[in-house]
């Protein structure tokens, strides 16, 4: 079982406890049905008596792997690139040698944490607004879970900056309808953080959320305490 499922089902059993909280996989598929007939995509959970709507998501791939496969492409229009980037060679090392090195290492950043968003942020948006429509919800604030149970690499300060940038937004290529993200927790327990006991949580809520002040007592007051007394590690709060 993938690490990242581990994680899951931590949450999946703190919710399964909590009298104010709906797993929704555990409703009957019937409730789920479209007008046409065909299901509707889950998202995860009903937090605080359907208040709050959540989606979990899981990091996928590798930050220096997609590195690689940037600069590879990149090196294709840069001569400087072409000349001196090789797999074998760090990163860092061609951001620091390279001319005009802040640049390059600020594109590769945006590109990355581009593609955290779409595949984290941007692909829930559909799933938690057919849940707000389909249990007549207008009202429910939602947010995304995103577990990082596997890349050592993240750098959570630059990546807080960049989902910050992104929540809110009400407009998605081309779509004025998309659903706004409320907020989004960041779960961290990578292998390096297990070996140090220690487990990372950052919460992001957008500064227009209707109920700022419930998203942050639930993840601070009552989901992240669950947390720490389920997994035994020293748990840092930030948010």
């Amino acid at each position: 079982m993938s690490v990242d499922r581990d994680l899951k089902l931590i949450l999946d059993q703190i919710v399964h406890v909590d009298p104010l909280a709906e797993n929704l996989d555990d409703l009957p598929a019937s409730m789920f049905l479209a007008h046409d007939g065909n299901s509707l995509q889950r998202a995860d959970y009903f937090l605080m008596q359907r208040s709050i709507i959540v989606e979990v998501k899981s990091l996928s791939g590798n930050r220096g792997s997609q590195l690689n496969e940037w600069l590879n492409r990149k090196a294709e229009s840069d001569p400087w690139l072409r000349k001196f980037w090789f797999g074998t060679v760090d990163v860092e090392q061609i951001f620091c040698r390279h001319p005009d090195g802040e640049r390059l290492k600020r594109e590769s950043l945006d590109f990355f944490y581009r593609s955290v968003i779409g595949n984290c942020i941007n692909s829930a948006r559909p799933q938690l607004r057919s849940m707000k429509n389909l249990f007549l919800l207008p009202g429910a604030s939602c947010g995304v879970i995103i577990i990082n149970a596997r890349d050592l690499s993240i750098e959570i300060s630059d990546l807080t900056i960049a989902i910050r940038e992104n929540l809110g937004k009400r407009e998605l290529n081309g779509d004025r309808t998309c659903q706004p993200i409320d907020f989004v927790l960041i779960i961290s327990e990578t292998e390096l953080d297990i070996q140090n006991r220690v487990s990372h949580w950052n919460l992001i809520v957008h500064p227009d959320a209707k109920e700022i002040e419930l998203i942050q007592w639930y993840f601070k007051n009552d989901l992240f305490l669950r947390w720490a007394s389920h997994r035994g590690l020293p748990t840092v709060f930030r948010g």
